[in-house]
Parts: C-alpha cells; structure tokens; sequence
C-alpha cells in the first residue's frame, strides 16, 4: 500500500513537527521564551522580562505585610531571524511511495528550524556574555566532575526552575561511558531512544554545531540565561485583495512550550507537486549572565 498523506492540509506534518522540535531540542523549553503566535515586523524590538527573586519578608504587627519591590530586568530582543524550511512532495511520492513522507517531511522542518535556533543561540556562548566557566578534559569527562561541577556554580545563583545542558557531539558521546549514567539510562528507557537521562535537575541535549570559540565543548544553564522572542511572518496572501490565493497559511501551536509556527501550502498545477513551508521569526538575547556556565576543554 502506497504512503497515505492524509488530506494534504499539512496539519498531520505541522503538529509533527513541533513534536519532534520539542523532543530534540529541550532548551527551547527551558529558557526564557516570549512565543508568540501573532504576525510582527522582521527588524523589531521585542521587550522581554526575567525576575530576579528576592528574599521573603517577615509578618510582624506593626509593619504587617509589608511589600518589597519586584526585581526584575528588561530584555531587548531583535526579531532579525527569519528562517523556512520547506518540502516538495511529488506525485510520485505520495501516490506510490512506500516511505513514511509524513515523518521526513517532519523531521526535515524540525531539525533545520531547531538547528537554526541553536545556532543562534550557540552564538551567545562567548567568555564575554558568560564569563562563568570550568573546564574539563572530554575523554575524563563523568557524571560528577562535568554536570555537579558546573551545578555547583549555578547553585549560588536565586533563579528557580529546570537547567539545561547543551553539549558537543564528543562530550555527549563520553557521558555514554559512564556507568552510573548507563544504568540510569536503562531505567528511564533512554538506550532505545539514544537519549541521556536527565541529571541532577539537568535535561542533557546535543548539537553537532556547537561553536568551538574558547574551546567551548557545552554549556550548562538556568531557565534565565537566555531569552528567545518569536514573531510569525505575514500572511501575503491575505494582504493581495482581489487576487486569488495559491496557499493556505495557518499557524499550530505546540501546547507545552507554547512555540508557534506558520505552515505554508501550495499545489503547484503544473508538476502537481504540494508544498509544505514551515517558517519563523525570532531574535534571542543574553539574559542573566550568571545563570550559565561554560564548559571548556583542557
């Protein structure tokens, strides 16, 4: 039986897409986000906000409840990224085709929206945006002397929530040697989805093109470390009154992280091809700079 793209909507690949976006590239969840699903202008300032906690205040009968100012900062983000991936699916593919279409066309929108979004991100990871660091040799790295040495150092700083870790392919791969990692792995399931478990508070990812600047091989962050804005480009084709659509263009929004894509399709009359295009805009920023720390090697 041929491969079945349902109604050809791109609905099936778009939720898919944010699936596989979420499940392999966690930071996106646990960092500043301001997602947002309304249309906005490439070029603009986006004002972001982190809070800095402070310390509970004591009841006492004379000054009762007394209020203590919210510490927070403001975060300028530039929305100055605007990213598409896109997938031609011929008739030869979705009439006879075998192969699952659905989830390489997901796959292929996921991994290089998330690529695109991590490398910027990578880019932040500078001695001069975080000068915070330890450094450890790859082929010694363990459970202990990577993820608790550079715990240690996020400990002191007042910002709740999950950390995060992003790491090099080498790095990563070295964590697989350690024992206590493995049989931890077994238990959460993780060897069949080749994935590390989380850590001390840590969820473990890696990326291929992590930049080596300073000899950065990961990092290790607070939820405030970074802050990402998102725009959606605008519908053209709802702009052009009087001309016929080509496309449908909706937006889905992945309701965990609450990131919002636009998915773009067109049937080209000529070939009878279907177009998918997934698309963003988005800007990320430096946002508490204690809140990360980098991992260097030896």
């Amino acid at each position: 039986m041929s491969n079945s793209l349902g109604t050809l909507n791109g609905s099936i690949i778009a939720q898919r897409s944010l699936d596989i976006l979420k499940e392999q590239y966690p930071a996106l969840s646990l960092i500043s986000t301001d997602f947002s699903d309304a249309q906005g202008d490439y070029g603009q300032s986006v004002v972001s906000r982190i809070i800095a906690p402070g310390t509970a205040g004591t009841y006492t009968t004379t000054g009762g409840f007394a209020a203590s100012a919210l510490s927070t900062s403001d975060v300028t983000v530039t929305i100055n990224n605007f990213v598409h991936s896109t997938v031609e699916i011929f008739p030869t593919e979705y009439s006879a085709t075998k192969r699952n279409l659905v989830e390489e066309a997901s796959n292929k929108i996921a991994v290089e929206i998330g690529d695109a979004i991590y490398t910027s991100i990578g880019a932040l990871f500078t001695s001069g945006n975080f000068s915070q660091a330890v450094t450890q040799t790859v082929s010694g790295a363990t459970r202990s002397n990577v993820i608790v040495a550079a715990n240690t150092k996020l400990a002191k700083v007042k910002v709740n929530g999950e950390k995060f870790a992003i790491l090099n392919p080498d790095l990563y791969g070295q964590l697989w040697t350690d024992e206590s990692m493995v049989k931890q792995t077994w238990g959460a399931g993780g060897i069949s989805e080749n994935a590390l478990p989380k850590v001390h508070g840590v969820t473990l990812s890696q990326y291929t093109a992590l930049p080596t600047t300073g000899n950065l091989i990961g990092v290790v962050g607070r939820k405030d470390a970074i802050v990402i804005a998102t725009k959606l480009p605008a519908d053209v084709g709802a702009m052009a009154a009087n001309i016929p659509r080509s496309s449908n263009v909706e937006a889905f929004t992945d309701a965990d992280t609450g990131l919002t894509l636009q998915f773009r399709v067109s049937e080209d009359p000529n070939k009878g091809s279907i177009k998918i295009v997934g698309c963003l805009m988005y800007g990320v920023a430096v946002g508490n700079a204690s809140c990360l720390t980098r991992i260097v090697s030896a």
